[in-house]
């Protein structure tokens, strides 16, 4: 056993222990361990066998021991409890590897250990202290406490040690030979000075079926289409130029002119309310007739929506019962020639804002008539160029087919014929994923699968990150639009703090407990100070210290001068951290400054610089900004901030303690209600039940139908109820006490609508035009990569050919990029609108200077990188950086081998585990 040796050791090297860390290290070794003391927490479900590997039992009781081994040794390596980090599924499954790779390591001949090798690894464990500084202390607490948790001997520890090392042999061996080229490194080294032309898709043209195509659909399917009613209607308008032209006319009413009259006083208020904006330096003479002919069409507009308006008072007024369509339209037309309206009848319309026998586009007016549905029947005040409308639909017939396509009949086309190949691209692409997304909590969700998927097919890493940029984009892009995550409704009976602070005294006997646990806060002596700090070092010789002294010797001559402090600040301080902010500290507790400057500091009044300082690092002056010399109890303010937080916390522990009530008597409710027999009620009924008879101290919150990131209305966030009503199952739907920020509940789930996917239809017309929307952008950027690859190839032949860019490009403008870019800064490039900066990246990398590389996607297209100058950096910063990426990129290449290893020696050994533990993996 290694132990003796130990022995050996201390006999020879004394025993420097060191107790106290012995003692720590033992206790965290203690209660570090989680809940499966045993070893692995692995619940066996009474079972005799895990199964068979390599043709041979694993029993039980081997798999139990070899598993508690597991779970030491990877402790022991990473200072982690797999148990708790992965759950005991990982710690069997890490166990089974290690058994393979025991048995391969043995026929590769690496299974013979030495005593002095187990020796030299558990001396290099952290946790003792390390080779140089082994406590033995600690040891000897690791093996009679922490130990037999685990159900192992020092002789079991010192095997786990020989396994381990083992298995390190056989890793090291298997990742031999893996090196990280300088070319894999410059990838991350290298910075590029590039233009760029982008290529932008067009929806319009590239995703519109073709002339073809729709003529096709006129000649083969022109039944399917359902063409919009055609409308008419009579309008009456009145604008403010009509009413203006009325009152200016020879024989006016004189009514309507005085209503249109402009005085002088309206005339000067508006001048002086505009001026500054309007009329910068002019006068009011000069702009008097300008404003006066504003206001006036300012009145006359008024007035033409006070007609509209009567209009419309007067149709509801005097509407009788049972009117013909023809006698509504007959008194339409009356009531607006009387108010003055302008009546006009229009010519038959389906779509579009161009309405018959009406002057311009009119988008107001056609979408208020199409919205109509009976003849007869009227529209709001309408809004039109310059005035108002209202208008009667007098008619409304089907549409009519057209021998040939027109506007209206084309764009109906198209839209079917996209909604057809929309609905393809869809079952083809999406539609797939539908039993994936049911029930899940976002589409996140199906990232781990995807990953094994990926892991199976043993990309490179270059690959690997590709195919996850591809998928994430999938996700977000073609899944998240279709996605309905689940929604909830519940019951919530909220205990509010506040309803119970009112009723609570405090007892200066509590003021004074809570006063002393505070006390060094309150009583903590603060600074703020103005400060110049001349550093010293240590190796300074006397005449260099009095250089420096003198320096600040000339500064308090200065402030003699009437210099002052603060101005002096940047140009004699050695303080980065405040000689740009005039020297000041901030508040300081002075118990944090060193004990030469604390003193000097409270020695002073406000606005006092102090004497030269001296401490072991450096000289100082302070100028004192502020002073806060702490609280004692008897200060008013600080009984009242202790009697709020003491009646904060009771009332809080008042509310909680309201709801373990209410919970408690559910609980009681349901033991006795599962006796019932076939009158048993259900736990929402029973809960119904309960709040019927009314909660005293409690509010009673509907939540309908929400998501997980719901507010609590009147309440606010409250992450752990939503978590506890969404955690619940349907068959036990009672969340019991949920302590919350802002108050205690409990909570009854009444609903529960699982997440699904949205079949986009007639019927989810908003998911209809989202996946039309995607349909149309991806085939547009599928034309626009088309284009770019093209592009590339032309412009590159010209290059080659000996060509310049812009003569290559023709007139295709690239655009340099302000700032060459790299690895470390294309992530903040404003400039750069691509949607996956790697890709950019590894397309400049393997790009050729004095040509177009790959194109690279944008949000909208993609961009033609000219790959001007590629250059390697060579700095101190690069090279430190160079050795992180070629050791980060050491150890991929090692777990990516070691990962397909391990899985071929699973697939060799023929593991075949026991249908529960096939559940759980």
């Amino acid at each position: 056993m290694i132990i003796s040796k130990f022995n050996r050791y201390f006999a020879k090297h004394g025993r420097n222990t060191y107790i106290v860390l012995g003692i720590i290290i033992s206790v965290i070794f203690v209660f570090s361990l989680g809940d499966g003391m045993d070893g692995c927490g692995y619940r066996q479900h009474g079972l005799k066998s895990f199964g068979k590997m390599y043709g041979k039992n694993l029993s039980a009781k081997m798999m139990t021991e070899e598993m508690r081994k597991t779970s030491l040794a990877y402790m022991i390596k990473t200072g982690q409890d797999i148990s708790k980090q992965a759950g005991d599924s990982a710690v069997l499954q890490l166990t089974l590897q290690k058994m393979r790779g025991l048995r391969t390591a043995k026929e590769m001949g690496l299974d013979k250990v030495a005593d002095q090798d187990i020796r030299d690894a558990i001396m290099d464990i952290p946790f003792f202290g390390g080779k140089e500084n082994f406590q033995r202390q600690a040891y000897d607490g690791f093996v009679k406490n922490f130990l037999p948790q685990f159900r192992m001997t020092a002789a079991d520890f010192d095997e786990v040690i020989k396994e381990s090392i083992i298995i390190d042999r056989l890793e090291a061996k298997i990742t031999e030979g893996i090196e990280v080229t300088q070319d894999e490194v410059n990838e991350f080294l290298e910075s590029y000075k590039i233009s760029t032309h982008a290529i932008v898709m067009d929806t319009k043209r590239d995703a519109a079926p073709s002339n073809e195509e729709i003529q096709k659909f006129f000649e083969t399917r022109k039944s399917e289409i359902k063409l919009e009613d055609q409308r008419s209607a009579i309008v009456a308008t009145a604008t403010a130029q009509d009413i203006i032209a009325k009152a200016d006319a020879p024989n006016a009413d004189k009514a309507l002119k005085d209503k249109l009259a402009i005085s002088e006083d309206e005339i000067k208020n508006d001048f002086e309310a505009t001026k500054d904006r309007l009329y910068k330096e002019k006068k009011l003479e000069e702009v008097k007739e300008q404003i006066n002919d504003k206001l006036r069409l300012r009145k006359a507009s008024e007035l033409a929506n006070k007609t509209i308006g009567t209009i419309i008072d007067e149709l509801a007024k005097s509407a009788p019962k049972d009117e013909t369509v023809e006698a509504k339209v007959a008194r339409f037309v009356k009531i607006a020639n009387e108010a003055g309206a302008t009546v006009a009848a229009t010519g038959f319309f389906t779509t579009g804002d161009t309405i018959p026998n009406m002057k311009s586009r009119q988008p107001g007016l056609a979408r208020s008539i199409r919205a109509l549905n009976n003849a007869g029947e009227t529209t709001q005040n309408v809004t039109i160029i310059g005035g108002f409308c209202v208008a009667i639909l007098k008619e409304i017939k089907p549409g009519e087919m057209p021998k040939e396509i027109n506007d209206e009949l084309q764009d109906k086309i198209a839209d079917k014929l996209t909604t057809e190949k929309a609905i393809v691209f869809f079952n083809e692409k999406i539609a797939p994923y539908k039993d994936k997304l049911a029930g899940v909590e976002s589409v996140w969700d199906l990232w781990p699968e995807h990953q094994k998927e990926l892991e199976a097919k043993k990309l490179d890493m270059d690959q690997m990150m590709a195919e996850y940029s591809k998928f994430r984009e999938f996700l977000t892009d073609y899944l998240m639009p279709f996605f309905k995550e689940e929604l909830r409704s519940a019951k919530v009976v909220a205990f509010k703090p506040a309803t119970f602070e009112e009723r609570i005294t405090v007892a200066e006997d509590e003021l004074k407990a809570e006063y002393e646990k505070k006390k060094a806060e309150y009583e903590k002596k603060q600074v703020r100070l103005n400060q110049i700090v001349v550093n010293i070092d240590e190796k300074d010789d006397d005449a260099t210290k009095a250089a420096k002294k003198a320096k600040l010797e000339k500064v308090l001559e200065q402030l003699k001068q009437g210099m002052q402090f603060n101005d002096l600040v940047k140009d004699a301080s050695d303080d980065e951290d405040t000689k740009e902010k005039q020297g000041d500290t901030g508040l300081v507790n002075v118990n944090t400054l060193d004990e030469e400057v604390a003193n000097a500091a409270l020695a002073l009044e406000i606005g006092q610089v102090s004497k030269i300082i001296e401490t072991k690092n450096a000289y100082w002056l302070v100028k004192l900004a502020e002073k806060d010399m702490g609280k004692t109890f008897n200060d008013k303010s600080v009984q009242d901030e202790l009697t709020k937080a003491i009646k904060a916390n009771k009332a809080k522990n008042m509310a909680a303690d309201k709801a373990l009530e209410l919970s408690n008597q559910f609980t009681d409710a349901a033991t006795e209600n599962d006796k019932a027999g076939q009158e048993k009620k259900s736990d929402v009924e029973l809960f119904n039940a309960m709040l019927s008879t009314g909660i005293p101290d409690a509010e009673v919150i509907d939540l309908f139908k929400v998501n997980k990131n719901a507010t609590i209305p009147n309440i606010g966030r409250e992450t752990k109820l939503m978590e506890a009503i969404f955690g619940r199952k349907p068959d036990a739907p009672f969340t019991y006490m949920v302590a919350g920020t802002n108050a205690s509940f409990v909570a009854c789930v009444t609903e529960v609508i699982p997440s699904y996917m949205v079949i986009p239809s007639e019927q989810e017309a908003d998911a209809l035009n989202r996946l039309k929307n995607l349909y149309k952008k991806e085939t547009a950027m599928a034309a626009a990569l088309k284009i770019a690859n093209d592009k590339v190839a032309a412009i590159n032949k010209e290059l080659a050919a000996g060509a310049t860019l812009e003569k290559a490009a023709g007139n295709d403008k690239f655009i340099p990029v302000k700032d060459e870019i790299d690895f470390q800064n294309i992530y903040g490039n404003r400039e750069l609108n691509v949607r996956d900066h790697q890709a950019l990246l590894k397309a400049l990398h393997l790009g050729k200077e004095g040509a177009v590389t790959t194109p690279v996607k944008t949000n909208n297209g993609y961009i033609l990188p000219f790959l001007e100058k590629r250059t390697v950096k060579d700095t101190d910063e690069a090279k430190s950086l160079a050795e992180q990426i070629k050791s980060s990129k050491l150890r991929q290449k090692q777990q990516k081998r070691l990962s397909d290893f391990y899985a071929q020696l699973e697939t060799e050994s023929n593991t075949k585990l026991v249908e529960e533990l096939i559940r759980e993996k």
